[in-house]
């Protein structure tokens, strides 16, 4: 697997390292609470809120879509864009839920829909992307 994520695009790579640093934070979180726009949000919230669910499962899934990708996989490719959406919907109900100021909530989720949407073209049209997981 190490000389598989040497060949990767520069890219890839980084969606990789990305991935697996998505498991640490969401081990690291339910202890330290988070910020969401700004708002910081204690470990009591994140849980009782929904949110806390939401992202540890879309860290989970990035985190399995990075091992993929290590193996060659494609199915890393929409496990890794469901991961993202995931996230987005994990920030998405810890606004909600918990009343915090939603002037960011439409910006912020506009972008991580835009990040999602660009991820994805990348990982299903970058001819280099194709070529490692057809080698």
């Amino acid at each position: 697997m190490t000389r598989n994520f040497f060949e990767m695009p520069r890219w890839l790579k980084l969606l990789t390292i990305a991935g697996l640093a998505a498991v640490v934070l969401a081990l690291s979180k339910p202890f330290s609470g988070v910020g969401i726009f700004g708002e910081h949000i204690s470990p009591l919230t994140w849980w009782r809120s929904g949110a806390g669910l939401a992202f540890t499962l879309s860290a989970l899934i990035m985190g399995y879509s990075a091992i993929l990708f290590l193996r060659r996989s494609q199915k890393g490719r929409i496990a890794h864009v469901v991961g993202w959406i995931t996230m987005t919907l994990g920030a998405y109900i810890g606004v909600h839920l918990e009343h915090l100021n939603p002037v960011m909530l439409n910006p912020g989720l506009a972008f991580n829909a835009a990040l999602t949407v660009g991820i994805a073209l990348y990982l299903y049209l970058s001819k280099a992307v194709r070529l490692y997981f057809i080698v």
